[in-house]
């Protein structure tokens, strides 16, 4: 599944790409609220984002009573996003070609 969002052929539309990686917009637009309203109710979490993974830090801020909130946010828009666009469709190779990534 190429990205429907960045549309990159070198991406993945998986949940991981879509929480914490697409360029899309309103994806990073989250994903930046997300993080922004973390550190602000959390400072001390910014040492462990730097060290963490995406998803266990995602997880500690699920699992903390205080950021859970701006967590279940970010889910819920990335994946209303995901709901209400079009999945992208290829009919040929030459689609997938025209499409950004590494040359063919």
């Amino acid at each position: 599944r190429i990205c429907r969002f960045c549309r990159d052929r070198e991406m993945v539309e998986d949940e991981h790409h879509i929480l914490f990686e697409c360029h899309d917009p309103p994806l990073q637009e989250a994903r930046t609220s997300f993080y922004t309203t973390v550190f602000a109710i959390e400072p001390g979490l910014l040492h462990l984002r730097r060290r963490c993974e995406n998803w266990p830090f995602f997880g500690t801020a699920m699992n903390n009573a205080r950021t859970a909130n701006a967590a279940a946010t970010l889910v819920t828009t990335a994946f209303t996003r995901v709901r209400t666009t079009v999945p992208l469709i290829l009919d040929s190779d030459e689609d997938l070609l025209a499409l950004p990534g590494l040359p063919g």
